[in-house]
């Protein structure tokens, strides 16, 4: 895979993370039903052929998991919903852990990296967005977010970003226990990866010089 390829690639899926984050919310709520699914199974593929490593085993699982997901939706049921969100967060959860390393094995640090460690960051919001949509699908009452549908991302993409950031407006709030755990988790966790990452990044830097 060449430099920039990876470069290219890097922006691609920055683009539909952006898109899928930032944009959806302007669309109407019957849009949403089709778009999500669409992103998030075109995020699918395109994070999978970043990977440097173990590329086709990461193709095999990726295609298993969208043959899955597209099974489900044919079944409008809630456990079928809360399975689909966990095939997402352990799916994106191991791109982030792949990212991570080949950040960590990079020699250089250049735009690829960057845009790597970019992607990392978002795409570890958006696993948090997933887990906060489980929870509030397993127990309503565990935020106080506004009666939504199960697909309905917004407001635990919002939430996640908000309290991974540690920004923390307080609009929308964890209520039950297990809840505020996830929140800690999220809000730590967003700021240990700025640490990591940016250590990471300046020693490789350091190193360089």
């Amino acid at each position: 895979m060449t430099r920039d390829f990876k470069y290219y690639w890097g922006i691609i899926v920055l683009g539909e993370i952006f898109f899928l984050v930032f944009l959806t919310s302007f669309f109407p709520d019957a849009w949403l039903m089709v778009i999500n699914p669409i992103l998030i199974s075109v995020l699918y593929l395109t994070t999978t052929i970043g990977v440097e490593r173990h590329r086709k085993q990461m193709i095999w699982i990726a295609a298993c998991l969208l043959v899955a997901q597209a099974i489900f939706k044919g079944f409008n049921f809630p456990i079928i919903e809360a399975i689909s969100k966990v095939l997402n967060i352990a799916y994106f959860s191991i791109i982030v852990v792949v990212l991570i390393t080949q950040i960590s094995s990079a020699r250089e640090v250049d735009q690829r990296v960057i845009l790597q460690a970019i992607n990392g960051y978002l795409l570890l919001g958006l696993v948090y967005s997933f887990m906060v949509g489980l929870m509030l699908q397993v127990d309503p009452q565990s935020f106080n977010f506004s009666d939504t549908h199960p697909s309905d991302l917004r407001e635990p993409i919002y939430f996640g970003f908000v309290t991974f950031a540690t920004l923390g407006y307080g609009d929308l709030l964890p209520l039950k226990p297990y809840a505020k755990s996830l929140s800690i988790l999220i809000a730590v966790s967003g700021q240990l990866y700025i640490a990591v990452i940016i250590a990471l990044l300046v020693g490789k830097f350091a190193s360089r010089k």
